[in-house]
């Protein structure tokens, strides 16, 4: 007779092991891939976080000043006193490989202008953070521009572009300066004048009296915790009433502090950001720094200053 032979197989409980055992390895990998990705992701971003800071640096050799943080000052028959010029990322985009791109600007008018307007449609990848799902603003009325001056509309099929980086417009608090000339102006926070980049500013590096390896140039702002701080990366500051800038703020929080609350401190939004432990920031000397959520305010508040004679450094 010949011998029966059974086929070897897993029974019910080695493969009900096996896939514990699969699953807990998964369990221990993700993790280790996640924090692979984020250190990836916040590398990528410190790098167009040094290519925004050179692009200012070269501004700056060329015009022998830094460019406004936010353009109020705008050309037009009869500017309205709640239009906004550009912002200073649109200034610098020769300097980023993007001629061709400011060459279909007019600098001279207001953001919401349709020539201006429709080009915030056109991302540039270097203004975001990619640990940010945010690129966008999530503001149904961005889609929809009214040329304020009496010009055409611009009505976008998508939400424009925005932007995760700001101009350092300075400290607010205490003895700092501020910009609050008309009532309406205090509602979106006032506008800081101690910083390097600010409505109209002009600051040359020679200006920044505290030392340019001290004073903040620029900060992140890609954190979440609430997208109605988001505005289109080509928008500056308001010429008068309401005194809201869309490209530069305030250092009135800590960092990771203060989210924008859909109606009032808007220029008071805390630098903020998807990395744990704080956020990135270019100094005036082009370096990036990551400044941790516990960097005492003082400091925080002294290094965003130029010339406030302040005894505060990071090292």
């Amino acid at each position: 007779m010949r011998a029966t032979r059974h086929r070897s197989a897993f029974t019910l409980i080695e493969l009900l092991v096996v896939i514990a055992i699969i699953a807990i390895l998964i369990g221990l990998l993700l993790p280790a891939v996640q924090k692979v990705r984020e250190a990836a992701a916040r590398m990528k971003c410190q790098n167009h976080m040094k290519q925004i800071g050179l692009a200012l640096h070269n501004y700056h050799n060329a015009y022998t000043m830094l460019p406004p943080g936010g353009v109020s000052k705008i050309s037009a028959p009869a500017q309205p006193t709640s239009e906004a010029g550009v912002a200073f990322h649109v200034l610098i985009l020769p300097y980023i490989e993007q001629t061709a791109l400011l060459a279909k600007f007019d600098v001279t008018k207001g953001y919401r202008v349709a020539i201006n307007y429709q080009l915030s449609a056109l991302r540039v990848a270097i203004f975001t953070c990619p640990s940010s799902s945010m690129e966008k603003t999530s503001i149904a009325s961005e889609r929809v521009a009214t040329d304020p001056a009496g010009g055409p509309g611009t009505t976008l099929t998508d939400d424009p572009w925005t932007t995760h980086y700001y101009g350092n417009a300075g400290p607010k608090g205490g003895s700092y300066q501020v910009d609050t000339p008309t009532a309406a102006g205090t509602g979106n926070g006032g506008l800081a004048l101690q910083g390097t980049l600010y409505r109209d500013s002009t600051t040359r590096f020679t200006d920044i009296t505290d030392g340019l390896s001290n004073t903040l140039l620029l900060g992140e702002i890609s954190s979440n915790a609430n997208s109605l701080g988001y505005r289109t990366y080509i928008r500056g500051c308001n010429s008068s009433t309401g005194l809201a800038c869309g490209s530069t703020r305030n250092v009135t929080f800590p960092i990771n502090s203060t989210p924008y609350n859909g109606a009032t401190g808007f220029n008071d939004i805390s630098f903020a950001s998807q990395h744990t432990g704080g956020a990135n920031f270019v100094m005036s000397d082009g370096s990036v720094r990551f400044i941790p959520n516990s960097v005492d305010f003082t400091v925080f508040q002294g290094i965003a200053s130029r010339n406030g004679g302040e005894v505060a450094n990071l090292n």
